[in-house]
């Protein structure tokens, strides 16, 4: 019979072992979303490393905030969760990543949307600014139209349908916490800080402009197609950056089948063809033979 798992906020038993340098103590901890992991430190003798794991396990006990335990009800749980979301909602967080999901674009040019640059009708929307900070000057809406004054335009879905909460003039994401600009860099932080857990580190802004980039690939529409979504200049760098290579597709090997079918018909030259003999060097120096 197997061991009963570990409840939330507690570890197994703690084992030790004698290192080159010292000791080691190594345990198992139940973390507050239910997973078991490995937690070990070291000591010079085998009580001073026992006595740094308790340690780090009692700290490591304690639910971030001070607010949860294993014991919390649910009522309570949930409570905190819409307080935490409607944090995030006023922060535009989930109109920002909608937005970069069903775009593909950048923070930075998700920031500097306004509604003016929005066709509902076309289901479109101009993406011709980017928000950025210049040393010296500050948050800028910098124009990224080309010196010919050609801008770029990106599909959109969703804005027609009211899943983008009106802000002003802002199409997403909000304004900063003066009323102005919002800066890109203070919004990564809002959605890491929305992420919380470490399992979901990767889940940063990028990964929405990838993630649509892969959405666009799996449709089989062209490279050349998702770099204009994406705003490249050059389709080898979306085949290079955001595109995964393809798997193996069948047709190669029926081909190849029917090439190697043909060649080994009766009556094909190619099927009784020996190889060529090797040269006399070759054929020497295989023998061991030295040359010189």
């Amino acid at each position: 019979m197997g061991r009963p798992p570990l409840s939330i906020g507690t570890y197994g038993k703690i084992r030790c072992y004698e290192t080159s340098t010292g000791w080691r103590a190594t345990t198992y901890f139940c973390d507050f979303d239910g997973r078991t992991r490995p937690v070990e430190r070291t000591g010079k003798t085998k009580a001073a490393a026992e006595r740094n794991l308790k340690a780090v396990l009692t700290e490591r006990s304690k639910p971030s905030g001070g607010q949860l335990t294993a014991d919390t009800r649910v009522k309570v749980v949930a409570e905190l969760w819409f307080t935490e979301f409607e944090k995030a909602v006023r922060k535009g967080l989930p109109d920002l990543s909608r937005f970069m999901m069903a775009t593909g674009v950048r923070i930075g040019e998700a920031l500097g949307v306004w509604w003016e640059d929005v066709d509902l009708d076309a289901g479109v929307v101009a993406v011709d600014y980017i928000v950025i900070r210049i040393l010296g000057v500050g948050l800028t809406r910098k124009s990224t139209k080309t010196e010919a004054g050609s801008g770029r335009t990106a599909a959109v879905v969703g804005v027609a349908d009211a899943e983008v909460t009106v802000r002003g003039d802002r199409l997403c994401g909000g304004t900063g916490a003066l009323g102005g600009l919002r800066d890109p860099a203070n919004a990564r932080l809002d959605l890491r800080g929305a992420r919380r857990r470490d399992e979901f580190a990767w889940v940063t802004s990028h990964v929405f402009r990838k993630t649509a980039a892969t959405i666009l690939d799996e449709a089989n529409l062209t490279a050349r197609l998702i770099a204009d979504q994406l705003g490249h200049s050059r389709p080898s760098m979306t085949q290079g950056l955001y595109l995964g290579r393809k798997a193996v597709d069948p047709r190669t090997a029926e081909a190849l089948n029917r090439r190697s079918a043909a060649r080994n018909k009766p009556g094909n030259p190619l099927r009784t063809r020996r190889h060529r003999q090797l040269p006399e060097r070759s054929r020497l120096g295989s023998q061991g033979i030295n040359h010189g």
